[in-house]
């Protein structure tokens, strides 16, 4: 093709060309836009979301093992009513600290609770989380609300029964959450550590 021709050959094509190459820069562009909003959100619920509960969880993991340290067939777990537990801690000696301290020390294992709740309840309806641990997290949910108000009555003074002063005031801590919760930060952790998040 010769000089003159291969010019009017690029004039006819340049209208079509310039629009065609804006659009797909303009596509490319949104697209890694989107990928980068996408990892912002794994971010997001992992910095602020899973791994805070993931210490409150190891937190209080072991101040339960403080307290039932020796004592697990005693003490494990507890959710016993207050007068179960304070047989057991009145009879320790006086050189264990547990003997004062088991109940302030049970109230901030439940205060912390709390919190993790509260984490919960703000971003458990995110459809990044996996429905096995959405599950996990309602009903790690329904063991706090539970162990919270069945303790707070349980020291309003209100007399117990005698014959559930050995039942337990709520579920045991539901171990299922412990593993959908590892399990749920190595699946976020890897996707919002990929280079611009998860495709689209």
């Amino acid at each position: 093709m010769k000089g003159g021709a291969l010019v009017k050959a690029l004039m006819e094509w340049l209208p079509i060309v310039i629009p065609l190459v804006a659009l797909l820069g303009g596509a490319t562009g949104w697209w890694l836009q989107r990928r980068k909003l996408n990892q912002e959100r794994y971010r997001e619920l992992l910095e602020r979301f899973l791994l805070p509960v993931d210490v409150i969880l190891k937190r209080n993991k072991a101040a339960f093992h403080k307290l039932q340290m020796g004592n697990e067939q005693e003490v494990h777990p507890l959710e016993y009513y207050p007068e179960r537990l304070k047989m057991f801690f009145d009879s320790l000696p006086d050189s264990d600290q547990r003997k004062v301290f088991w109940r302030s020390e049970i109230n901030e294992i439940q205060a912390r609770n709390q919190k993790a709740a509260g984490l919960i309840e703000g971003y458990i309806g995110s459809a990044l989380l996996n429905p096995a641990f959405v599950q996990a997290s309602i009903t790690l949910l329904d063991h706090i609300n539970g162990w919270r108000s069945k303790w707070n009555y349980a020291l309003s003074g209100i007399p117990i029964p005698a014959a559930l002063d050995n039942e337990l005031l709520a579920d045991v801590f539901p171990q299922a959450f412990e593993t959908e919760l590892a399990s749920q930060i190595q699946q976020i952790r890897a996707v919002a550590q990929t280079r611009g998040g998860p495709k689209p």
